[in-house]
């Protein structure tokens, strides 16, 4: 009955050993998901950011069409030239 008793103890601590090494290493890799998850986490949010202006713009372009035509200088119109034939004729 001792022997069994050793056993079933041995079996126990042995387990508990093996648990012990796998939350071990769990640490290391929890570490490093812990990492890359603010590294992801920094690149959505300069994602979004990039959405937003997109966004942003595509609205202003919606709801203001002439707003980018605005910004652009109008083209110079010339006058039109005058007519000499007048000044001609009242001098003949």
């Amino acid at each position: 009955m001792q022997v069994w008793k050793i056993s079933n103890i041995d079996r126990v601590n042995t387990g508990i050993k093996n648990i012990s090494r796998m939350y071990e290493s769990a640490m290391g890799d929890s570490d490093r998901y812990c990492r890359e998850t603010e590294k992801m986490t920094q690149y959505i949010q300069q994602l979004n950011s990039v959405y937003e202006k997109m966004i942003t713009a595509m609205t202003i372009n919606m709801y203001h069409p002439m707003a980018a035509s605005v910004a652009q200088p109008a083209p110079a119109v010339q006058e039109p030239e005058k007519n000499n034939s007048t000044t001609t004729e009242e001098n003949a």
